[in-house]
């Protein structure tokens, strides 16, 4: 049995060096000279070149989604011959060639583009830790939340599992307020927060009175139960927090020519050739436009429903105005 994955060796190195920090059991075999880690039978491939393919063996490879890497290689070497066989153990994307190994297809393609024909016998085992339709019901039904976001999975399957959420934990429980979102990637979800919050707005964000139903961005401060939101840019005349300010630019090594790094660039954006003293400048300019500066404060920008009060607070100084405003975060 070999296993030929960077990770594994790495984890279980790992488990071999900190036996003590494990439960007793393994502690006192390993004070007798018997790590339990040290397998008779698994051995890991060091390389590609230390693997004899001259009989029978189990190969422990990665990555599961058979895209590429040595899984890739040894399952094309070896798909052909009915006396071989795979294990697919996790979950597997849709798309990609292990999820497609799973419909035992008459053919699977190559990394070069051909086409093999598929004997091997496949074989689904789930060793995936996470959680199964029963545990994620007890979980959901023990807490009782009043949002549940599903994330993490294919999209017919987790619609599957709103539906038999919904169905089973509203018919143990009529009355029971559940709202179950299965949101694709980079889409937002609203959550409604009971708790409401009495904040202050000063300094800028003040000088103009917000209306009903305005969405007010903003830092907000948190002191001595008492909130107060402000711009970012007034925080060090408003308080005795200090900020920074960070400026970050990234290196990225090309070796090819300049030809070659336009062509690429353009495949992806809109690029204008530039004379160097121009190209400099917009350099300049873009670096000024893209600091920002950073309190040290943990309080995150938050936005705020505003409901406008019609008696403004003007502040003892007279430099600006102040409101009191009621509002949920968002």
């Amino acid at each position: 049995i070999f296993h030929a994955s960077g990770l594994g060796q790495q984890a279980m190195e790992v488990f071999r060096t900190f036996t003590n920090m494990m439960n007793q059991r393994i502690q006192q075999r390993s004070q007798h000279g018997h790590n339990p880690f040290q397998f008779r039978y698994i051995k890991a491939l060091r390389g590609r070149d230390h693997f004899s393919d001259d009989g029978p063996c189990v190969v422990l490879a990665s990555p599961g989604m058979l895209q590429s890497g040595f899984s890739r290689e040894l399952f094309e070497k070896w798909c052909v011959d009915r006396r071989n066989g795979i294990i697919i153990a996790g979950y597997t994307v849709q798309g990609t060639l292990a999820h497609k190994v799973l419909g035992e297809p008459k053919t699977v393609p190559t990394m070069s583009g051909n086409q093999l024909p598929m004997n091997m016998s496949v074989t689904n085992v789930s060793f995936v830790a996470h959680a199964d339709y029963r545990e994620t019901k007890d979980f959901v039904d023990l807490l009782r939340p009043k949002d549940v976001i599903l994330v993490h999975g294919e999209r017919d399957k987790m619609l599957i599992l709103k539906r038999d959420l919904t169905r089973d934990l509203l018919a143990a429980q009529p009355d029971l307020k559940l709202r179950i979102s299965t949101p694709e990637n980079t889409a937002t979800v609203r959550i409604e927060m009971s708790g409401r919050k009495v904040a202050r707005i000063i300094k800028s964000l003040a000088e103009t009175q917000p209306q009903d139903g305005d969405i007010v961005s903003g830092l907000m401060v948190h002191k001595d139960f008492k909130y107060t939101m402000l711009d970012p840019v007034d925080l060090v005349q408003a308080t005795n927090l200090p900020s920074w300010t960070v400026e970050q630019s990234l290196t990225v090594p090309f070796a090819l020519s300049d030809e070659m790094l336009v062509y690429f660039l353009r495949r992806v954006f809109d690029v204008t050739l530039l004379d160097p003293d121009e190209a400099a400048a917009a350099v300049k300019s873009a670096n000024l436009q893209s600091s920002s500066s950073l309190s040290s404060s943990s309080a995150p920008q938050q936005q705020t429903k505003v409901k406008t009060e019609k008696n403004m607070d003007k502040k003892a100084n007279g430099d600006s105005s102040a409101m009191e405003v009621e509002g949920s975060a968002a």
